[in-house]
């Protein structure tokens, strides 16, 4: 729901719900708490039930690990420390990363077999709908890449409320704001660098040939999108309840099969860390394709025959 549908439902200024986006640590005021309680008492079971999901995992986010903590329990007459409490939300987050990046293919699969079966790509952990697969194989010449100068904005940026549950504490009551950002300080690989990637924004097939749209894009953005959806995923099987009920991020993008939601199709996530395991991701489509080091803008050549600028075709402000 956008900020002016949320915003209309309640009876509250545009402004105002872009301010508590904005601040979700804000304390509200009597008045509006009770309106956005009759607005959640009024919702449906599924936005209830996400909405309780968010809550107990930021009231356990809070809570620390009882092995961890003895110590400063007893300096602090048995009441635990926000210090502690934020050791532990990392702590649990570098468990379940870890688990993410052992599970490998092996959590995909078990995360695709969640959709419908007709979406799945033969025997391999992916899904698909039938309009992104040609009838047959298709020459390379007889792909044709276009480029957006102007792409559509993602909707879904992994800044929302959803995928709150896979930020871990920074500081006592305030989580990181982008996943990316809690890789760069709770575990960063060798080689992590925001750099710019091509993103698919739009796929077409007939008579045997196809047209790829692309646009300009960056590393990170796919990152903070997918790299929530598989550690949602694999902190649902580690408690035994990967299912839809316990996946409201990967609920949230609704249809992974239009690649303007996101910056990755999020119906497959085959997450192994690419930085620190040398860029080993099991990606279907060339969505995101990200310049290789000394050879920028050369990935998507020729420019003249496909339509992708190469560094020396790009505006100045789009060079890296």
């Amino acid at each position: 729901m956008s900020n002016e549908a949320f915003a209309s439902r309640l009876g509250a200024g545009v402004r105002t719900v872009a301010n508590w986006e904005a601040n979700p640590d804000m304390v509200l005021s009597p008045g509006m708490q009770e309106v956005l309680d009759a607005a959640l008492k009024d919702a449906d079971g599924s936005v209830q039930r996400r909405f309780g999901m968010l809550l107990a995992d930021q009231e356990r986010a809070l809570s620390p690990a009882p092995a961890n903590t003895s110590a400063r329990r007893a300096q602090t007459g048995g009441r635990p420390s926000p210090d502690a409490a934020v050791e532990a939300s990392q702590t649990h987050w570098r468990e379940v990363r870890q688990y993410l990046i052992e599970s490998g293919i092996g959590l995909a699969a078990r995360t695709a077999d969640l959709y419908d079966p007709t979406l799945r790509v033969e025997h391999v952990p992916a899904i698909s709908t039938a309009a992104w697969l040609p009838s047959g194989p298709v020459p390379l010449e007889k792909v044709v890449l276009h480029w957006d100068d102007n792409p559509p904005k993602a909707r879904i940026t992994g800044i929302e409320a959803e995928a709150r549950p896979a930020l871990p504490l920074r500081a006592p009551g305030h989580a990181f704001s982008r996943y990316t950002a809690a890789i760069r300080y709770l575990r960063k690989p060798a080689l992590f660098e925001n750099r710019h990637s091509y993103r698919l924004t739009d796929i077409e097939w007939s008579e045997g040939a196809g047209r790829m749209t692309f646009g300009l894009a960056t590393f990170f953005d796919k990152l903070d999108v997918s790299e929530p959806l598989g550690h949602e995923a694999a902190a649902a099987e580690l408690a035994g309840q990967l299912d839809w009920s316990h996946l409201p991020f990967r609920g949230l993008v609704s249809d992974p099969f239009r690649p303007v939601v996101s910056d990755r199709q999020p119906g497959h996530q085959h997450t192994h860390d690419p930085p620190e395991q040398g860029g080993r991701q099991r990606n279907i489509l060339p969505a995101q394709t990200r310049p290789n080091a000394g050879h920028q803008w050369q990935a998507l050549q020729p420019p003249t025959r496909r339509g992708i600028p190469t560094r020396e075709h790009l505006a100045p402000e789009h060079r890296q």
